[in-house]
């Protein structure tokens, strides 16, 4: 009996240690994150405290600019006046009366901006002097709202605001877009970050897990992140030395995640991964400190490094693992936009091939034995359910590695934009408008659909289902909360934890952390869905447009479900705020329908005195006219002979009273 009894208890241990974590299939992920998961280990981390002092300075960001910088930015802003350029508003945002709404672009007949790019360059404000205390994301629009007559922030807010009517223009809305982007989030931080760079080789830390600690006398500790370090919490990189490891993991990234309110989504874009096998990175959670200093929660992930490759794929010292940076297209000519991730490679005829091969390839055929396919499907299967637009169709944020077996693999990694935070379109999108149309994306995809979508509907059956993640998400919460708690709880200072970059905009409170993770109405603060809103009309949007089978209980209209109403902007929330992107606020209140009648000619005409609105300009007397369906300026008009006058008046071009300025104010 005692034997049964012991087998039966061994049996329950041997479950728990290898199926902590019945969401993904033990053996999928490294050893590091399958002994953490529903666990929340400690990092500790000493160093000097001139180290420390050194950190705090460098992880606040001051704008250090020079010659270099400037002509930089003066570069983007052409980027972004040449991009604004090429879009036709009168196809794109056809329901929107974009010459009231944007009049700084001049819009022609044709639809197309005429204003003079030579021009508006020329009134930026270039003087280092006037930006010397700003940090990289208030530099960015401070440089861009420079020219009075020529905001180049709220042109691109405004635009931002628009209903699309023609989706097929998505590639250029999302040119104009994203080059703002570039602009606030990455180009310019980079020049910054030359500047601001903190690493110390002399840092030591413990790590603590289920009552045992580890030692590590030799790490490397160092601020990461780019766009992220806006915030006031940083995140860091760790790289343990001396031959040592931390459970299979020899370089681990802590992520803040201050962009993104609920700490889920690099989560659960890993898990996604891990639970369809894809060759991934992974995460957990961990609570960090700094010489005894608590600096609050972090999302504990490994990084695509030349040591990942050698643990997973065994090959020591690659020379053919690739960050993308800024790649555009898989091509030679952008063979420089990705960066070796082996620093003694400085010419590689292995990368060029590859890239050639995928640029002259006609079909899927071509790439087979050279390109997982499959796997790069899964890849943007994934990216299109959760609008993953901060990858590759914004040319970043994704790894390409030639692996042992000759074949090169796509993988993507930073994922705190994901779930509907969003860059481009909304729940109602399908992916021949989301994929960004380059060469492979044709070849693969758009060409030839079929692969595509038994892929696509494979993630909505096996992982990306209301069924799989709203489990999925409450259990992550409920382990979470006390953490939040923690981390949202200010010091005896009233600083939160970790928050030690003073200019920095601050995080979400613990009530959005709650709301934001649930149900929220589309588009609310930040652009951003509540991670079950999205994965719901996602769902049902995919299913019903590719007619897949589904789970009929979430297509259904009256699926319950508790709606947290928009809450309060964040103090960290900037004047975005006011602009709902794509819901057509701006174009409700000015529509493409003319909503004034003009003359062109001088008349005497007799009309009520109330309907009369005047002002006076350059000497004209500016009279504007209801609009009326079937009238001409040949109808006589018929009103009330007690509130008659007559007046004279001359128009020479169509004068709109009301101005839109006050909106973006």
């Amino acid at each position: 009996m005692r034997s049964i009894q012991f087998l039966i208890l061994l049996c329950y241990f041997v479950y728990s240690a290898f199926s902590s974590d019945s969401f993904i299939k033990a053996g999928n992920r490294a050893e590091l994150f399958e002994l953490t998961d529903n666990k929340m280990p400690t990092i500790r981390i000493n160093m000097s405290y001139d180290d420390v002092a050194n950190l705090k300075d460098k992880a606040t960001n001051f704008a250090v600019i020079d010659d270099y910088f400037l002509n930089s930015v003066h570069h983007l802003l052409e980027v972004s006046l040449h991009n604004i350029k090429q879009l036709n508003f009168h196809e794109t945002f056809s329901n929107c009366n974009v010459e009231l709404i944007l009049p700084e672009l001049k819009i022609g007949e044709n639809g197309y901006p005429q204003f003079d790019e030579d021009e508006v360059m020329a009134g930026f404000d270039y003087n280092p002097e006037h930006y010397a205390n700003e940090n990289t994301q208030t530099i960015a629009i401070a440089f861009a709202s420079s020219n009075k007559d020529f905001d180049l922030y709220s042109v691109i807010l405004r635009i931002a605001s628009l209903e699309i009517s023609d989706f097929s223009k998505m590639d250029s809305v999302i040119k104009v877009l994203s080059s703002y982007e570039h602009l606030s989030k990455k180009e310019v931080s980079f020049f910054l970050y030359t500047f601001s760079e903190f690493k110390t080789k002399n840092a030591t830390m413990s790590f603590e897990l289920d009552g045992e600690t580890q030692y590590f006398d030799k790490v490397t500790f160092s601020l990461s992140g780019q766009y992220s370090r806006e915030f006031s919490k940083p995140g860091f990189n760790i790289k343990i030395k001396g031959g040592k490891e931390l459970y299979d993991r020899s370089s681990i990234k802590l992520r803040a995640d201050a962009i993104e309110p609920t700490y889920l989504r690099t989560k659960l874009m890993t898990d996604i991964h891990n639970r369809l096998g894809l060759k991934s990175i992974s995460a957990n959670y961990v609570q960090l400190y700094i010489n005894d200093e608590y600096m609050g929660l972090y999302i504990l992930t490994d990084s695509y490094k030349l040591r990942w490759a050698e643990k997973v794929y065994g090959e020591v010292n690659s020379r053919n693992l690739y960050k993308c940076v800024s790649m555009y297209d898989l091509g030679p000519r952008y063979a420089e936009d990705c960066e070796n991730e082996n620093e003694e490679v400085t010419d590689n005829p292995e990368w060029i091939e590859f890239l050639t091969t995928v640029e002259n390839a006609k079909s899927a055929d071509d790439l087979e034995n050279i390109f997982e396919i499959d796997h790069f499907l899964y890849e943007m299967a994934i990216e299109y359910l959760v609008g993953g637009w901060d990858h590759i169709y914004s040319s970043h944020n994704f790894f390409l590695y030639k692996q042992p077996n000759g074949k090169w693999i796509y993988l993507s990694h930073d994922n705190d934009l994901d779930i509907g935070t969003l860059g481009v379109g909304t729940d109602e999108l399908p992916y021949e408008d989301f994929l960004k149309k380059i060469h492979i994306m044709k070849i693969l995809i758009l060409d030839d659909p079929l692969r595509f979508e038994k892929i696509l509907a494979d993630v909505i059956e096996r992982v990306f289902n209301p069924a799989t993640l709203y489990p999925r998400i409450d259990e992550l919460k409920k382990f979470l909360r006390p953490f939040v708690e923690l981390d949202k709880t200010p010091n005896a200072s009233g600083k939160l934890p970790g928050a030690i970059n003073e200019r920095g905009k601050i995080s979400f409170s613990l009530e959005q952390w709650d709301a934001y993770s649930e149900f929220t109405p589309s588009l609310s603060d930040r652009y951003m869905y509540g991670l079950k809103q999205w994965i719901l009309l996602k769902y049902r949007y995919v299913c019903q447009r590719y007619a897949m089978e589904c789970e009929a209980v979430y297509l259904d209209d009256d699926y319950e479900y508790t709606i947290v109403e928009r809450l309060a902007p964040s103090p960290s929330d900037l004047k975005q705020q006011n602009i709902v992107i794509g819901e057509g606020s701006i174009c409700k209140e000015f529509p493409r329908e003319p909503t004034f009648e003009t003359i062109t000619e001088e008349e005497e005409m007799t009309m009520p005195t109330e309907s009369i609105d005047e002002e006076e300009e350059e000497g004209e007397e500016i009279i504007t006219l209801p609009a009326e369906e079937d009238s001409s300026s040949d109808e006589e008009l018929d009103f009330d002979e007690e509130e008659e006058i007559t007046a004279r008046f001359t128009i020479t071009k169509t004068k709109f009273i009301t101005s839109p300025t006050p909106i973006f104010n």
